[in-house]
């Protein structure tokens, strides 16, 4: 019960930061656009385009990027302003008003821009564009453009020919597959007998250490058996033996199952190492080692 408290208290706590993170984001977002308003008011279109393109990025929103198109237009930026009027109308919620008035321009816009449309994998920067994962559609004025792409630490150039009232297709390559993982050279013989020498040290020493629990898991266990046989013979009565008894049954099981655990270890260490098998056989032919 306590868990689930503390389960559905450490939600409840996400759940507030993440609200209160949105919140933050929203206002921002708000006084980001009123910057804008104020920038569109006094005539600086390009300024207001940039400040409601920021907004946008906070808080995604429809008018946001119409308001964006709006004064990319007012400013003379043909190319910026339809993809923005693009971009609005794709996200479906502008009113009716808006909404017409944002296809009137747009078709008005690209008779006298190109639109480069670009497939494959990479992140695109080319005139007012920068930064843009593709695929991607771009309207462009006519005339050639660099378009530089960025796919991790690859980045190459190239030239695009637009006309106005046509789209460019532009294909990208795919990332680049990773660079192979160099290949160490393999070591030499002195190396490789080091390697397995170590390894058959570590695995006899398991060994030994195994027999030596199971000679220990032995001596206690007779103590124990004496001890008990002492205990029951008693009427079972003493509680002081009785303690003693349960003690050395804990030792007798920890002793024994030490005893496995290194055996275990130290026969598969010496069975991997070559010729192992041959030394592990021989070792347990002259009986050291009981399973």
């Amino acid at each position: 019960m306590r868990r689930c408290a503390l389960f559905f208290g450490a939600l409840v706590l996400l759940l507030a930061q993440l609200g209160a993170r949105a919140d933050e984001r929203l206002d921002r977002a708000k006084a980001t656009a009123e910057r804008a308003r104020s920038f569109a008011a006094s005539g600086a279109y390009e300024d207001a385009a940039k400040a409601y393109a920021e907004a946008f990025r906070l808080v995604p929103n429809a008018v946001v990027k119409y308001n964006e198109a709006e004064s990319w237009y007012a400013a003379g930026q043909a190319a910026p302003a339809a993809d923005a009027y693009e971009h609005a109308l794709k996200m479906e919620t502008l009113d009716a008003e808006r909404t017409t008035r944002s296809k009137k321009l747009l078709l008005e816009l690209e008779r006298k821009l190109g639109v480069l449309v670009i497939e494959g994998g990479g992140t695109i920067s080319v005139a007012h564009v920068r930064g843009l994962r593709s695929p991607a559609r771009i309207h462009l004025p006519p005339g050639t453009h660099t378009v530089v792409v960025e796919s991790g630490a690859d980045r190459h150039e190239r030239s695009v020919t637009i006309v106005a009232g046509r789209t460019s297709p532009l294909v990208l390559p795919d990332a680049p597959p990773p660079k192979p993982a160099p290949v160490r050279p393999r070591p030499r013989a002195s190396e490789r007998e080091e390697g397995v020498s170590t390894q058959r040290i570590i695995g006899f020493t398991g060994l030994g250490l195994g027999a030596a629990a199971g000679i220990a898991s032995a001596i206690v266990g007779g103590i124990f058996l004496s001890e008990l046989d002492a205990f029951e013979d008693g009427g079972r009565t003493d509680a002081e033996l009785r303690d003693r008894t349960l003690t050395l049954q804990v030792w007798t099981s920890g002793t024994a199952i030490a005893g496995a655990v290194f055996t275990a270890v130290g026969v598969l260490l010496v069975l991997t190492a070559p010729n192992g098998a041959e030394d592990a056989a021989r070792i347990l032919s002259r009986g050291g080692i009981s399973f």
